[in-house]
């Protein structure tokens, strides 16, 4: 008996410590686990907080960043101006040295500068590329208004500010890479590294000194305006345009007279001018004129000659001549020879002669006399 207590004793008291040992170990694992959820828990609402909070910043720096951005491009905005002008003058020494004075006056400089002198049938013109300070670009042209007539005046405004950032941007980003680049050939080891880092440092600084010469070139045009200058002498100013009708007469009709008064000078000029080349335009016609006269009687030397030698010279018959005249047979008064045999008849008389009477008809074997002349008359 004393031995089956002792068993259910023994028995408890090891179920009892199985129970304290489960009890021991198991607060501890539901207080870790509780407290496992309890952090994930407080992280993910510190996560959520954090993400609200960067959300708000974020907004905060898009709602603000329009403001700076359209003050800076108001206050930093990189416009290109240029002006193109056609000017006339009457006194063309003067304006062209007041021009460069002005430029000089307000920090300018002439760019570029073409003379062309008077000539014979024309006048003096000059065409300037001058750079003027952006913000006395106005003050430039209300002057060169003053002191001259404009004819024509084109101004151009390019805003390259969007351009003018891209490059700046891009310039920062190939600065950055370049210190990375730089860091890395302190830290590398191998020759092949090494060679890599520099080929790619070269072009990245290639880029970087484009980029430079670009911002370089914008700032310089921003900063000086451009402006293309032609100036004219003349002796009558282009009138402006009006709307009257007589006023528009008056000055269509002005403006007639001086360009066929011009007109006529210029052609007088041009005349004298032409003096030396008309001159020798005039011998060589004379020479010419005096060629053809002499080749002309040449030729006719040599027809008369011709003609005396017999060619396209009629042949003359009578009794001196010794020729015989066609169908008759007879050289003169002298019968020839007879043809056919037949004995030749008598030597009829002339016309005038015995034997012959006016009217009378030729006896038989006579020839009929000629008209009326004799071959002495007709030769």
């Amino acid at each position: 008996m004393k031995e089956k207590k002792n068993r259910k004793q023994k028995s408890v008291k090891i179920c009892l410590l199985a129970a304290a040992a489960l009890i021991l170990f198991g607060i501890p694992a539901c207080g870790a686990s509780s407290g496992s959820s309890d952090s994930a828990s407080t992280n993910e609402m510190s996560g959520a907080q954090a993400d609200g909070i960067y959300e708000e910043i974020a907004e905060a720096d898009t709602g603000a960043e329009p403001v700076e951005v359209e003050e800076n491009a108001a206050s930093d905005r990189k416009l290109i101006k240029n002006v193109t002008m056609t000017v006339e003058t009457e006194d063309y020494s003067g304006l062209v040295s007041s021009v460069q004075n002005r430029v000089e006056e307000l920090g300018g400089y002439t760019e570029r500068y073409d003379a062309y002198n008077e000539n014979s049938i024309g006048s003096r013109s000059a065409y300037m590329t001058l750079r003027i300070p952006a913000d006395r670009l106005d003050e430039f042209i209300r002057q060169v208004e003053e002191i001259s007539n404009i004819v024509s005046r084109q101004e151009t405004v390019e805003d390259v500010t969007l351009s003018y950032v891209d490059l700046e941007s891009r310039k920062r980003m190939y600065e950055e890479e370049e210190d990375r680049l730089l860091s890395l050939m302190e830290q590398a080891e191998t020759l092949d590294e090494i060679i890599a880092l520099e080929s790619r440092l070269t072009e990245v600084r290639y880029q970087l000194e484009s980029m430079e010469s670009q911002l370089r070139t914008m700032d310089d045009q921003v900063s000086y305006s451009t402006v293309y200058l032609s100036i004219d002498e003349v002796e009558h100013y282009t009138p402006p345009a009006e709307k009257g009708t007589w006023e528009r007469i008056r000055v269509g009709f002005t403006e007639n007279v001086y360009r066929v008064g011009n007109g006529i000078r210029e052609f007088f000029i041009g005349f004298v001018i032409s003096l030396p080349i008309l001159f020798v335009l005039a011998v060589i016609i004379a020479v010419a004129v005096v060629v053809i006269r002499l080749l002309l009687r040449v030729s006719e030397k040599n027809y008369a000659k011709r003609a005396a030698q017999g060619k396209g010279v009629r042949p003359v018959y009578g009794p001196s001549s010794g020729a015989s005249r066609p169908g008759t047979g007879q050289l003169g008064n002298r019968p020839c020879g007879n043809h056919g045999g037949a004995a030749p008849g008598p030597v009829p008389p002339r016309q005038g002669q015995a034997g012959s009477q006016p009217g009378q008809a030729p006896q038989q074997g006579q020839v009929p006399p000629l008209s009326g002349k004799n071959n002495t008359d007709k030769e």
